[in-house]
């Protein structure tokens, strides 16, 4: 994900016309963009912070490298997995009281050809 921010005036008419220069890096073809507009009270409140970086659902390299530093640390001290867990559990299992593929093909073939 790329992040482009860029502080605008916006006029009495309630009006933005928005010419941005993209870098290289952004990908030619349809796109979505997405504009947030923070209240003048949270922009006065975020001296240190950008309002991005408060409002980001996207978490740091640091933050995922802890978080999996933390698990790591977690499966070495009890032995036991999470994943593995979850393999032995669905061992033999069927989906939905029938075999996965059988299941999809069966779907399969209510669509029209």
């Amino acid at each position: 994900m790329i992040t482009i921010e860029q502080t605008v005036d916006i006029s009495a008419g309630r009006r933005l016309h928005l010419d941005l220069e993209l870098p290289d890096t952004i990908p030619v073809g349809r796109t979505s963009v997405v504009l947030v507009f923070p209240t003048s009270e949270r922009l006065a409140a975020d001296n240190k912070e950008t309002y991005h970086q408060k409002t980001s659902l996207v978490p740091t390299i640091e933050g995922l490298k802890a978080e999996a530093a933390a698990k790591y640390a977690k499966i070495r001290e009890t032995g036991v997995d999470p994943w593995q867990q979850s393999r032995e559990a669905l061992q033999g299992k069927k989906t939905f009281g029938e075999d996965g593929v059988e299941y999809q093909r069966r779907m399969r073939d209510e669509w029209p050809d």
